[in-house]
């Protein structure tokens, strides 16, 4: 619901927390780690009611290992 600039913030901090909380689970330095954000970019529903809202907020995770 608020803008665009600040749900992205919101969304890449969301998963910069959740790949904080990994790193300590997962201490091996031997993987890749990327966290992105994508705010209103790719919702997984339309963004056109509060049932369909609530289905976008997520955190992906791609770790690789190299």
């Amino acid at each position: 619901i608020g803008s665009a600039n600040s749900n992205k913030q919101f969304s890449l901090a969301r998963a910069k927390n959740v790949s904080a909380e990994l790193k300590k689970l997962l201490t091996s330095q031997k993987f890749n780690w990327k966290e992105q954000g994508h705010g209103e970019e790719k919702p997984l529903a339309e963004n056109n009611s509060d049932a369909n809202r609530a289905k976008n907020p997520r955190v992906e995770i791609l770790v690789t290992p190299f």
